[in-house]
């Protein structure tokens, strides 16, 4: 009896331990930037974040990032932004303040990648307004194309709802681990590049300025240090992008 109670002990922690580590490398497959298929189809056309806001509910999350670097003890921290900006503080978020910038992220929520249901689901920690006082959970599939999922079961207070998101980004740069997903997204897809940047007056101040996909800026001296541009801040003419021709500002110190 001693001898198959050990043999089935050794053969349930031999299959465990495979488990585990076969999630571990499906999470290599899934690192990077996504966005809710909705918005993201939307923006895609619209090319406006005003245009795409009735695309998708504000109070959701309409991205995440994944990054392996936030795993700590078998749970790994997911980052996710919404569209209603100011809906979650900056001292919610792990990587909130960075280097002066303040871009990087809105919220985070947690899964333990060791612990799972029979359909490959996992329990997420609370993801403001999305969840709030019930459950939602994660999950992945890679057939036919890699798709996120983001379930909330029904109950008496709130309606099922299914958010899928697809990745646009699988790699991060060494000096921006943690981008805020929804800001990555419509930075890279409108404003990174090179600018002749012009003053109210009209008057040519830079023919380099260049917008980074971190949403720092250089090309300028007086926006040095003490200022950053974000998806806000200026206004662009979209049927020539390579001029600028009013820009603002937002100070970050």
């Amino acid at each position: 009896m001693k001898r198959l109670t050990t043999t089935i002990l050794l053969t349930i922690l031999t299959l465990t331990v495979y488990c585990q580590e076969r999630l571990v490398d499906q999470l290599e497959y899934l690192e990077g930037i996504w966005i809710a298929e909705d918005y993201l189809n939307s923006f895609d056309k619209t090319k406006s974040s005003v245009k795409s806001k009735k695309a998708f509910d504000a109070n959701d999350p309409v991205g995440l990032r994944i990054n392996k670097l936030e795993i700590t003890d078998n749970f790994l921290n997911i980052g996710y932004s919404g569209l209603h900006d100011h809906m979650i503080h900056p001292e919610i978020s792990r990587y909130a303040v960075v280097d002066r910038d303040t871009i990087h992220e809105q919220g985070h929520f947690r899964i333990n990648i060791e612990t799972s249901d029979s359909l490959n689901f996992h329990k997420t920690s609370e993801i403001y307004y999305f969840n709030y006082e019930c459950k939602a959970y994660f999950s992945w599939t890679f057939s036919p194309d890699t798709t996120i999922i983001l379930y909330r079961p029904a109950t008496e207070k709130v309606a099922e709802k299914i958010i899928r998101f697809k990745r646009i980004s699988n790699s991060f740069k060494s000096n921006y681990l943690f981008p805020n997903p929804i800001y990555y997204y419509t930075r890279s897809r409108t404003l990174v590049g090179t600018y002749t940047l012009r003053d109210s007056l009209n008057k040519v101040v830079s023919t380099n300025f260049q917008i980074n996909l971190d949403g720092k800026t250089s090309g300028y001296s007086l926006l040095k240090i003490r200022y950053s541009i974000s998806q806000r801040t200026f206004i662009a003419d979209l049927k020539r992008p390579k001029i600028l021709y009013y820009f603002a500002v937002t100070t970050t110190n």
